[in-house]
């Protein structure tokens, strides 16, 4: 590559004699899986600009929110990759399966943003909290709860209650009014372009802005279709 004096150490050489995570392993290119494949099937690999191949031994462990299985099926992923990867699974059960985790989950959520918000541990109600596990939480659930605690606590105070709950968030916070927080006023193109834009940012903040997820859970035929999208409306990451 340009600029490339000298070899490299990569990923699997870092993580040698320990364990490497792949996260999102769904969204890996067909050509990147099929060199994952490669240093899965021979434990060698080739550095950055080297030229020889190195030895590795090195714990994959790979999560994804996908069906790999239709993916499979559909040409998105290697079927022999999935072989290689599908030793030993782990399914961690969606949030509204598991709503006894959500108090605990607040409170670790309220420790680790405080420091970055640069504001002291808030106090979160039991009636927030409860607000929080009746809610139906959808797929990527853990990072929705995230953005919602971060939102209470950038608008609420040293005690978070029902009141700094979201609009948004079903059973809390003020009541939506009938335009649902929409413009009502302008030119029908400019309204739909209003919600299409709330609609569009709603999800990408659940999905802590991760375009392919957010992709897939607004319907899209793939990241590149909201990449479009985000372009039309003008949408950029804060």
């Amino acid at each position: 590559f340009t600029g490339a004096v000298q070899a490299r150490r990569g990923a699997f050489e870092r993580a040698g004699g320990g364990t490497l995570f792949l996260d999102e392993i769904g969204e890996l290119p067909l050509q990147a899986q099929a060199r994952l494949l490669r240093v899965l099937e021979t434990g060698e690999v080739s550095r950055l600009g080297g030229e020889s191949q190195v030895a590795v031994d090195t714990r994959v462990v790979a999560a994804t929110h996908r069906d790999l299985e239709r993916g499979v099926d559909e040409g998105a992923f290697r079927g022999d990759l999935l072989f290689r990867l599908n030793v030993h699974v782990i399914r961690v059960p969606p949030l509204r399966e598991r709503r006894e985790d959500v108090a605990d989950l607040v409170k670790h959520f309220v420790r680790s943003l405080a420091p970055r918000l640069g504001m002291p541990e808030p106090v979160v109600g039991e009636g927030a909290i409860e607000a929080l596990g009746r809610r139906h939480w959808r797929r990527n659930n853990v990072r929705e709860l995230r953005n919602t605690v971060e939102r209470m606590m950038i608008a609420g105070g040293p005690v978070l209650g029902v009141e700094h709950l979201p609009a948004d968030l079903e059973g809390g916070g003020a009541a939506p009014s009938s335009s649902g927080g929409l413009a009502t006023t302008g030119t029908f193109k400019e309204q739909r372009r209003d919600a299409e834009r709330r609609i569009v940012e709603r999800a990408l903040a659940s999905n802590d802005w991760r375009i392919g997820e957010t992709a897939a859970d607004l319907g899209l035929a793939d990241h590149a279709s909201l990449l479009k999208i985000m372009r039309r409306l003008d949408i950029q990451r804060p």
